[in-house]
């Protein structure tokens, strides 16, 4: 059989742009060695007594080897002139018997060249929606046909080569879901944990993590501390500026306090203009030190809102230190106790820390 072979077309513009674009979904090209198309070229090469099989792929201007079984020199052959190319164009099994004595493929460079193919039996490799992304062909340096039988064995197993490249893409498709999972996981979980107007703790995710931090250092024989803290007369500011404005001191006081907090410490927003700080593995000295530090933060400026207005803020602040002696004590009970010193802070006067008993 010829080159161009019994029923071969070319393909039209509009069909080799698709073709092309189904081989770049697929993103095979250029890629790593495979056992699993290694296997099949060496049983494609075994059923038809030959030395060498391929798995071709025809990119735009260049044939690349997927798979190479036996002793052949190339990973890739420029398109034109080009076997494999010129098969894709035709409608089954592509056959060509004896190279050398066919003047259409005497110049050919794996017949003219030193590996000198005489034999070509090739398969489509095609997509389930018809594209035909290369072949599956064996060759031999010795003039010779090829039995039906062979053949069909040949398109079973480029029928299996197309279900390896599908499974591939598949598997590269069900990573790139699992990774947007993912993602959307964290964002969800994110947006869970954390207030979005402060960007602080919100309430469930601050209280379950203080618990769980205050727990970690009694039982490890450290102090811990609670700092339940309110900005005073919240409410004025809303009645008198507006709520963008008591948004923008929300903000503002979340982020000077966050600021001063140290490293490990927790700071989470469980009200409307409440938050709770949690220091952990402090001595109860200390403790007031970064209580003050955290009030003294918000009240040294004025905060600017957007009437050009300079709100004068302070916090109250109700501080329970813990000792490992207090293991036993209830979360719920230590946060009672703080926010009881938190009012006694308010009915001393506003912008001051509160020692519980």
């Amino acid at each position: 059989m010829s080159l161009r072979g019994i029923g071969a077309v070319a393909l039209d513009a509009t069909a080799e742009f698709e073709r092309l674009n189904a081989l770049r979904r697929y993103a095979i090209l250029d890629t790593p060695a495979d056992g699993a198309f290694d296997r099949i070229t060496q049983l494609a090469a075994e059923m038809l007594e030959v030395p060498v099989a391929v798995v071709s792929l025809v990119d735009t201007s260049r044939i690349w080897y997927k798979s190479v079984h036996g002793p052949f020199p190339l990973r890739e052959i420029g398109r034109l002139p080009g076997l494999c190319a010129a098969a894709i164009g035709h409608d089954g099994a592509y056959v060509v018997e004896s190279a050398r004595g066919d003047p259409r493929t005497q110049e050919h460079p794996l017949v003219a060249g030193a590996f000198g193919l005489e034999f070509y039996a090739g398969v489509p490799l095609r997509t389930y929606d018809g594209h035909v992304l290369g072949m599956l062909c064996c060759m031999d340096t010795r003039p010779r046909g090829a039995t039906p039988q062979q053949l069909r064995f040949l398109e079973t197993l480029a029928a299996i080569v197309m279900d390896e490249i599908e499974l591939r893409r598949s598997a590269r498709q069900i990573s790139r879901l699992s990774e947007a999972l993912a993602d959307a996981c964290t964002d969800l979980e994110r947006r869970a944990s954390f207030d979005p107007l402060t960007g602080v703790l919100a309430r469930t995710a601050m209280l379950e993590r203080s618990e769980a931090l205050v727990a970690r250092a009694l039982a490890g024989g450290r102090g811990a501390a609670l700092l339940m803290l309110d900005i005073d007369r919240f409410k004025a500011i809303n009645d008198t500026h507006g709520h963008a404005a008591g948004d923008r001191v929300l903000r503002e006081v979340a982020g000077r306090m966050a600021a001063s907090c140290r490293a490990g410490d927790l700071l989470g927003r469980i009200g409307g203009e409440e938050f709770l700080a949690v220091f952990a593995e402090v001595a109860a000295a200390d403790a007031g030190v970064i209580a003050d530090r955290l009030r003294e933060a918000v009240a040294r400026t004025p905060v600017a809102i957007e009437s050009g207005a300079r709100l004068t803020v302070t916090v109250s602040g109700g501080l329970l230190g813990l000792a490992p002696a207090d293991a036993g004590v209830s979360f719920s009970a230590a946060l009672s106790r703080a926010d009881a010193a938190l009012y006694a802070a308010k009915l001393g006067g506003r912008n001051r820390i509160v020692e519980a008993e």
